[in-house]
């Protein structure tokens, strides 16, 4: 062919080939239809500028479409579909680079070419192939079903991108990313010499991108890649793969967001192999899980690898390694706020760690120290900016060395106006992980104290109430002081459990649970209080404040069957040193747990060693190991699981029957009861036990009758030869909770086993009891805060159900003398002298089964002592003369030494608010006149009332008291006009004010011609 085409169909031809007469031809092919050919279209030397859409192809034995050295062309809508391939012949889609080694320095094309929406159902050998060094090139929404060989296949090339990439059931690799000339170049991988834009044999693939990858079946990986430097997984499945990923030969990659599921290999990932550059450099695995038991990511020969938020159910592995190492990390999350809660808005953190070569990192897994807080005073998500989130790490492992490195951190808070408080001593541990990245599961409040208020202050506690807590978490609760505390303790729901550390790591049994911490030295008491769930806010003291240890099993003798498994715990876990021992040899460190079972019959000594708060532990537990009853040796063990233990009238939960094989089985068979006045059942579904090797099956979800409260004959077996030896969930049955409140037992009857040679095995079953009930709720306790001793106290206590279930009402830590009535709800309190402080009393409900509980803190205040008067001058009945200076104080004290505040006042008017006044009398005061002063503490005030007598004297205006005011009187001033006197005033300043002027004369002449008496 030599022209465009466009609308054509073609059958039966050997193939459509372009003579490549020239190089870098332009030819646009459209909506071509090709069927029963050998090969599909080719260009052998480049096609450039051109555009290859909507093509369709059926029954092409050997390759489908041949791009070597084409530059700029667009494929687009290309399928391929109910072919009969020569497996192991022909590659289906081809950008072939520069076609060969001998082209590599004259060959120009193999670059910027795109291809969109490629499928392809069955390839003779590769599928969608880029090789000999293609670049600047794309693939978008490609999906490969049935490889001949490696459905994706990158084999040579840099600066590649794949996005939306399907790969399933292929011969080998579901994807192989790998360089074209074998090993020429492995000694440039790691000094990255070999990761250059030149083609040449040495030359290393690099700077390939691939998001959104989803794999199914694969013979061998999911994603092999090696020879590589610089690649970048974001978004990828692998389900019921031999391996997720197989990596080694490679310097720097990075895979975001990987699920592995179903893994059938003994090894999730791979990490590293044989020969002098084959291992795995700069490896950061990043939000990933896998789910498959037995298959642990494996890290054979690393250098520099990195887990963050990784979970494994199978764990790490280095089992059989050559050189590797790795370390596990955690996001970190920082609320920082000042001490009335407020954020802390553009602070910075700065993460300083105890292990040098340990440091913090950001989201990508890349060493960084130093990040922002925003304008919310939290730590950015990695959503929100993985370049600037941080992590830190849990510990560090090395092989052959076998060294454990555990680093602390320390976090320093540096606000916008150059401020900085610390808190040190932080640990990761593997309740950080986030099953959603940006959803924290542990987070630190940091807090700026308030130094103007006396210390201790709480400046970082840790979790927050408002993180997840699943039940079975373990949770390091933990509280950070300014000051060295001297009292410290925790209460859970108000009983005392823990003393003398600021850490008390909580297993979650229950989410609505309130957690305490309370310390204290010196100079006062801190308090911190984390109300989960619908849990009461304060705590309730108790008198038992010394700590419980507990140990299980309870029984320190023991009697089990060989191979079977016996669960030691010790708790609460209080210990900076944990050792456990088997028959006095060390078995497991830095755990209060250890499982353990033995093959062989005999006599056994567990023991646990603890140190580090308080006094040592030690505690023994003796076990006689006994050979299994031949009738039980290989005996399935049929159990019902449900969903919840507790389940609200009219809600819908989920049974799941699970068996745990005794000995390879092929199929079951059991019908379910239950009592129909508590539940019925909805649906039956297919569990993963007949499933997990990949086999075919057939499953009947059985008869559903809940009138008489069954479900009959639910089954399922395996198609084929294959069986199954690891349990599993048969079956899973959904079902709604009736209306009635109480306990609901559900059962298996007819249970019946079959092994691959249809023979039934023996088993067990254990039943299952769910309560289906809604909790009762206290009604808010509406009361008084505060009372005084010798006052009293009343309010009404009560609570709802939902159910109308009768109620229950109780009450811990009444104080003496207070009466609480259960029938009635009321409570009355009385305190008496003496009882003054805080009081924290719990009230609870409960209808039979279930609880709910508000605790209520009242202060009894001290009843005051009013001051009293010690002394009150002048004495009651005092006599004194008009013109005379009479002196008034007051002394008082208080049995409590508080401040005393005073008044004065005469004949009720106020004159001073000190302890001493003076009054000036003048002619006008004669008369009976009360005193009087009152004294307050500011709680209480006395009075002291005093009566005096002013008698009446000879006026001054009568100057030379003759007894008649005339001339003589005038004349007696008018010779002293103009003059200054002082005290005692002489007579002729009638005014009394130290000068003789025209007012003396006037009062003379007002009372002129006046006789005095």
């Amino acid at each position: 062919m030599t022209e465009d085409m466009d609308n054509v169909t073609f059958y039966g031809l050997d193939k459509i080939l372009y003579p490549d007469t020239n190089f870098f031809e332009k030819h646009n092919i459209t909506n071509i239809e090709i069927y029963d050919a050998r090969d599909g279209i080719t260009f052998s030397k480049g096609l450039s500028n051109s555009r290859i859409e909507n093509i369709y192809m059926e029954n092409i034995t050997e390759g489908y479409l041949t791009l070597v050295n084409s530059t700029n062309v667009t494929v687009k809508n290309f399928t391929v579909e109910r072919i009969q391939p020569v497996l192991g012949t022909g590659t289906a889609f081809f950008f072939g680079g520069a076609g060969s080694t001998s082209k590599y320095g004259t060959w120009e094309g193999g670059h910027d070419n795109h291809a969109y929406d490629i499928y392809m159902n069955g390839t003779g050998r590769s599928g969608f192939d880029m090789s000999q060094y293609e670049y600047n090139s794309t693939g978008t929404n490609i999906t490969v079903i049935h490889s001949g060989h490696n459905g994706i296949d990158l084999h040579g090339q840099w600066n590649v991108t794949l996005k939306n990439v399907s790969s399933i059931s292929s011969d080998a690799e579901n994807f192989l990313l790998t360089s074209p000339n074998g090993g020429a170049g492995d000694h440039l991988i790691h000094n990255e010499t070999g990761a250059v834009n030149v083609r040449d044999i040495t030359t290393v693939s690099h700077d390939i991108y691939i998001y959104d990858y989803y794999s199914h079946n694969a013979t061998g990986s999911a994603l092999s890649s090696n020879r590589v430097v610089n690649l970048l997984v974001v978004n990828m499945t692998s389900d019921n793969d031999g391996k997720v990923i197989n990596h080694n030969f490679a310097k720097n990659a990075t895979f975001l967001n990987v699920t592995g599921i179903n893994i059938r290999g003994t090894a999730a990932l791979l990490f590293g192999t044989g020969g002098t550059y084959g291992y795995a450099e700069d490896v950061y695995l990043i939000d990933s899980s896998f789910y498959t038991n037995n298959a642990p990511i494996t890290l054979y020969s690393t250098k520099n690898t990195r887990m963050l938020n990784v979970y494994s159910i199978a764990g790490y592995s280095m089992y059989g390694s050559m050189t590797a190492e790795y370390s596990n990390n955690y996001y970190l999350d920082v609320s920082a706020t000042d001490s009335n809660g407020n954020p802390i808005k553009n602070g910075k953190l700065l993460i300083e760690s105890s292990i040098s070569n340990l440091s913090s990192m950001n989201g990508w897994a890349k060493d960084k120290t130093t990040f922002l807080i925003g304008s919310n005073g939290r730590i950015l998500s990695p959503v929100e900016d993985r370049e600037n989130s941080p992590a830190i790490t849990e510990y560090y492992k090395n092989h052959p060395q076998k060294d454990i490195i555990r680093p602390n951190y320390t976090c320093n808070i540096i606000t916008s106006d150059g401020n900085k408080f610390s808190l040190s001593g932080i640990t990761p541990d593997s309740s950080w992980y986030r099953k959603d990245p940006n959803v924290p599961t542990y987070t630190i409040t940091a807090i700026i104290p308030d130094t103007s208020t006396k210390g201790p202050h709480i400046i970082g506690f840790a979790p927050s109430a408002e993180n997840p807590f699943n039940i079975g978490d373990k949770k390091n609760f933990r509280v950070w002081a300014d000051e060295p505390l001297t009292n410290v303790e925790w209460r859970v729901n108000g009983s005392s459990i823990l003393k003398g550390s600021l850490n008390y790591t909580w297993t979650v049994t229950d989410k609505n649970t309130t957690i305490e911490f309370i310390g204290s030295n010196a100079n006062g008491t801190i308090n911190q209080v984390w109300n989960l769930g619908n849990a009461s806010k304060p705590s309730v003291p108790d008198n038992n404040l010394t700590q419980e240890i507990k140990f299980s099993p309870a029984d320190s003798a023991l009697t089990r069957n060989v191979s079977e498994t016996v669960d030691f715990s010790v708790s609460p876990d209080i210990f900076t040193k944990k050792d456990w021992y088997v028959n006095g040899v060390l078995a497991l460190s830095n755990t209060t747990s250890i499982s353990r079972c033995w093959s062989i019959a005999g006599a056994y000594n567990v023991t646990f060693s603890g140190s580090g708060n308080g006094e040592p532990v030690l505690h023994t537990w003796t076990v006689s190991v006994a050979e299994k009853p031949i009738d039980e040796q290989n005996k399935s063990i049929v159990s019902i699981v449900p969903q919840y233990q507790v389940v609200e009238p009219n809600k819908p939960f989920d049974l799941g029957i699970k068996i745990e094989p005794g000995t390879p089985i092929a199929g079951a068979q059991l019908d379910l009861i239950f009592n129909s006045s508590m539940a019925s059942a909805n649906n039956v579904t297919e569990g993963d036990l007949l499933k997990q090797n990949g086999a075919d099956t057939i499953f009947s979800r059985g008869t559903i009758d809940n009138s008489a409260g069954t479900v009959k004959n639910i089954y399922g077996f395996i198609l084929g030869t294959s069986n199954v030896s690891s349990s599993g969930t048969m079956a899973t049955v959904n079902l709604t909770a009736g209306n009635r409140t109480g306990k609901a037992e559900f059962s298996l009857s007819n249970v019946l086993i079959s092994d691959a040679n249809s023979k039934s095995v023996p088993y067990t079953v254990t039943n299952a009891t769910i309560l289906i009930d809604t909790a009762p709720v206290m009604n808010s306790i509406c009361c008084p805060k505060s009372v005084n001793e010798k006052s009293t106290l009343t309010f009404k206590v009560g609570a709802r159900d939902a159910d109308g279930d009768r109620l229950i009402l109780s009450a811990s830590g009444i104080p003496q003398g207070a009466v609480f009535n259960t029938t009635s709800g009321n409570f009355t309190w009385t305190p008496a002298v003496g009882q003054a402080g805080v009081y924290t009393i719990t009230f609870k409900v409960s209808d039979g089964h279930l609880t709910d509980l508000e605790n209520v803190t009242i202060t009894v205040n001290k009843l005051n002592n009013p001051p009293a008067i010690n002394s009150f001058e002048p004495l009651n009945g005092s006599s004194f003369s008009e013109g005379e200076r009479i002196g008034i104080s007051v002394n008082a004290s208080d049995a409590e030494g508080q401040a005393l505040n005073y008044s004065i006042r005469i004949d009720g008017v106020s004159c001073s608010n000190g302890t001493k006044y003076v009054w000036e009398t003048d002619y006008s005061s004669s008369g009976n006149h009360i005193i009087e002063v009152v004294v307050s503490d500011g709680i209480d005030e006395v009075k002291g009332l005093h009566t005096i007598y002013i008698s009446e004297c000879h006026p001054r205006w009568d100057v030379d008291e003759n007894g008649i005011v005339n001339i003589l009187d005038v004349t007696n001033v008018s010779q002293k006009y103009g003059t200054t006197v002082s005290k005692p005033y002489p007579r002729y300043d009638i005014n009394q004010d130290g000068a003789v002027n025209i007012l003396d004369l006037t009062l003379v002449g007002n009372h002129f011609g006046e006789t005095v008496n």
